[in-house]
């Protein structure tokens, strides 16, 4: 079971039964609570990709399962295929799908701070060049800001294709999905550990309440934007009570109640992580002729 964020669910790197069957586990996605992870394994000494549900709260387990203790699907190769090329082959590592990039977007996108003030986030193309492909090291380039980058492999959770973006005799497109937080400050460049979004909530939280709301608003309008990328981003589109509970908070901050703002984050935050019988219930509780169902 993983605790992250309060979430409760089977981490997908624990996932290793039948331990005669299952080698080599790398985990190349996980959605977290009430989502759904992809792994690339070895199953019976040959080359496979496993697929199951986390489960949640009410499923610690998740599916499938077998005598009580968490299980993978094996893909069909048909399907496995289809999923490499999606997700990679490996966490961090050049592979055949990947190694032709030469373009990438930045996951988790820069943040950029001027003249003390947190900047609009662009979500800029940057060169990739591979310096060493058997190590797995590489350099990025903005070439935009003139920015420079080494790239190590301790710093990479995935490398993947992003094939809506190629032209027909144009660069190979791809997502470099970082485990660190990259900062430009008044000219200066640096990495940070890479923050949650409830960790800088309480940060601003408990600066608002030391310091006041003066030069604040626009950190909290960030923290806004944030949420509805990060709540979004399993299934492509805001859920209507997560949506409802950002636009209150955008409201929040233009009337001057930035703790109310920031609440109402925390509120969005929560409800994205209901199971949906409980999520449908909260959000039509008082509600008049409420749908019948919501697309989330």
């Amino acid at each position: 079971m993983s605790e992250l964020s309060g979430a409760r669910y089977t981490d997908p790197e624990s996932v290793l039964s039948p331990k005669t069957s299952i080698s080599n586990l790398r985990v190349l996605m996980n959605t977290g609570e009430d989502g759904w992870s992809v792994a690339s394994l070895q199953w019976g000494g040959k080359d496979a990709i496993g697929i199951r549900w986390n489960g949640g709260p009410e499923n610690l387990l998740g599916n499938p399962q077998s005598r009580g203790i968490a299980t993978w699907f094996i893909a069909p190769d048909e399907v496995a295929s289809a999923l490499r090329a999606r997700f990679g082959d490996a966490l961090g590592e050049l592979t055949d799908q990947n190694a032709d990039i030469t373009r990438v977007r930045v996951r988790p996108l820069p943040h950029r701070i001027w003249k003390g003030a947190p900047d609009e986030q662009i979500d800029y193309d940057w060169v990739l060049s591979v310096t060493d492909r058997a190590r797995g090291q590489m350099e990025i380039m903005n070439p935009a800001t003139g920015h420079f980058m080494a790239v190590h492999r301790s710093q990479i959770k995935a490398l993947v294709r992003d094939t809506t973006r190629d032209t027909p005799n144009g660069p190979k497109h791809g997502i470099l999905d970082l485990n660190v937080q990259m900062i430009f400050e008044d000219g200066q460049f640096r990495l940070e550990p890479l923050r949650s979004l409830s960790d800088r909530i309480d940060e601003v939280f408990a600066d608002v309440a030391q310091t006041g709301y003066e030069g604040k608003h626009d950190h909290v309008r960030i923290l806004i934007e944030e949420a509805r990328t990060a709540l979004a981003r399993v299934t492509g589109k805001l859920g209507p009570w997560e949506a409802e509970c950002l636009d209150y908070a955008n409201a929040a901050v233009s009337s001057n109640f930035l703790r109310l703002a920031l609440t109402s984050i925390e509120k969005a935050t929560a409800v994205n992580k209901l199971p949906q019988h409980e999520y449908e219930h909260g959000f039509h509780y008082e509600r008049q002729k409420p749908p019948r169902s919501i697309p989330r």
